[in-house]
């Protein structure tokens, strides 16, 4: 990632770029096959749930060479939903950044929020080196230490908790 776009990841940390940008409904009002249409990134930020149908309207409005990644806390299931309607041209590369507080939603993020603390991703077997290395950059550009997992073993270690607070 070059350094100027680290550079602006960094510096919207303060109250104004927050009201300018990341609104709650500010991507929910557009239609999504036009949100992803020339991306060279999409991270799905919405429910894992919503993975099946949100990838079916997406994958044929995705450009050659598109990485799509997400923020879900379960991998095994993004890889079923999303991995049969993903084009061979495009990349996809699940993500699980172990990151947050005790409250949720975009309001309570920060600036600081990913400084210090993991991302985890679970790319399927044959997943492109060089994409996998420009989502890995992404998060360093914003303070993450990266690791990968296979996608089984992350649900084992990192999705059961989950289970264990209902």
């Amino acid at each position: 990632m070059p350094r100027r776009h680290a550079r602006r990841l960094r510096q919207q940390r303060d109250g104004a770029d927050r009201d300018r940008g990341a609104r709650p409904g500010r991507c929910r009002d557009r239609d999504p096959a036009e949100a992803v249409a020339g991306a060279d990134l999409v991270i799905i930020c919405t429910p894992v749930g919503s993975y099946a149908a949100l990838g079916a309207v997406i994958a044929p409005h995705l450009a050659p060479g598109a990485i799509v990644t997400d923020v879900g806390s379960v991998k095994q299931s993004v890889i079923r939903d999303l991995a049969p309607v993903i084009p061979a041209k495009a990349h996809l590369i699940p993500g699980h950044p172990i990151a947050g507080t005790e409250k949720s939603g975009p309001l309570n993020g920060f600036g600081e929020l990913f400084e210090g603390r993991w991302a985890v991703l679970t790319p399927p077997p044959g997943t492109d080196r060089i994409a996998i290395d420009k989502v890995s950059a992404l998060w360093h550009a914003i303070g993450s230490d990266v690791v990968e997992m296979d996608a089984q073993h992350h649900d084992k270690v990192l999705a059961s908790p989950h289970i264990c607070r209902i």
